[in-house]
């Protein structure tokens, strides 16, 4: 990191907030509502928490139907997009029931901010969805947000390098803060610092192995990157 940071580009799921408990009563909803399927555990959940929505459901789904001896193959298009359908409708009114922010994190941004640090999300959550959370959760301090539907997901660096355009820096230039091996690819895809937090959803050898130049423990870590130290 030899040239200073101008910008940091944040995930969502896992980075800035805990939002397995409401993704997880959503996927369960849903195959309650449709199919009368066993649900699913947390752990099970979060083999797909990363992908965007379409195929997080389908994941999801297609294990749970797995679990209750059927074949693991939705017959159509049209099925799922109906699971797609009851899954959105029913996150999309729960998605802060028990979702958090994690500690530290409101601060460092804040003090990110007052530094001048360009600061943004880019999340393979349905776009509507993470503006919500965002704007909930730790409002006025993020300038851009970026979801699935808006340009190809993660780790298609699309987004990413859409931000840093908008914001008028190099890749170079910037952090990208992730829990997830999808953002340790999606920094390195577009050229960027990747930063691995060890707070999140995977653990630091899947970091480390998918490209972390970084690893940070608590959120006040990433400030001491910020200064190309």
């Amino acid at each position: 990191m030899e040239e200073r940071i101008k910008a940091v580009i944040f995930d969502l799921d896992g980075t800035i907030a805990c939002t397995a408990a409401d993704l997880l009563g959503g996927i369960n909803h849903m195959l309650r509502e449709l199919f009368d399927f066993p649900p699913l555990s947390m752990e099970e959940m979060m083999t797909g928490v990363n992908f965007c929505e379409r195929d997080y459901v389908i994941k999801m789904v297609e294990m749970s139907m797995e679990k209750a001896g059927r074949k693991a193959v939705l017959p159509d298009d049209a099925l799922i997009d109906r699971c797609v359908s009851v899954y959105t409708d029913y996150y999309g009114a729960h998605y802060c029931d028990a979702t958090y922010i994690y500690e530290g994190v409101e601060e460092t941004v804040r003090e990110m901010k007052g530094m001048g640090l360009r600061l943004a999300v880019c999340t393979n959550k349905k776009a509507s969805h993470a503006a919500e959370i965002v704007d909930r959760l730790i409002p006025d301090l993020f300038e851009i947000v970026v979801g699935d539907g808006m340009y190809p997901h993660k780790p298609d660096p699309t987004g990413a390098l859409k931000i840093a355009q908008q914001f008028g820096v190099s890749p170079s230039e910037v952090l990208f803060v992730g829990d997830s091996d999808v953002d340790m690819r999606t920094a390195k895809n577009a050229g960027m610092t990747a930063v691995g937090v060890l707070w999140g959803y995977r653990d630091e050898a899947t970091l480390r192995a998918s490209g972390a130049d970084r690893c940070v423990s608590t959120a006040r870590d990433i400030l001491t990157l910020c200064d190309g130290k």
